[in-house]
């Protein structure tokens, strides 16, 4: 059970990321 990642749980880990990268560039101007 611990090794099968869902598609959906992959696509939310990847906008996350995205999430905090943008967040991060905004907040450093």
């Amino acid at each position: 059970m611990a090794q099968f990642i869902p598609l959906e749980w992959d696509t939310v880990y990847l906008n996350l990321k995205i999430y905090l990268m943008v967040s991060y560039k905004s907040a450093s101007i």
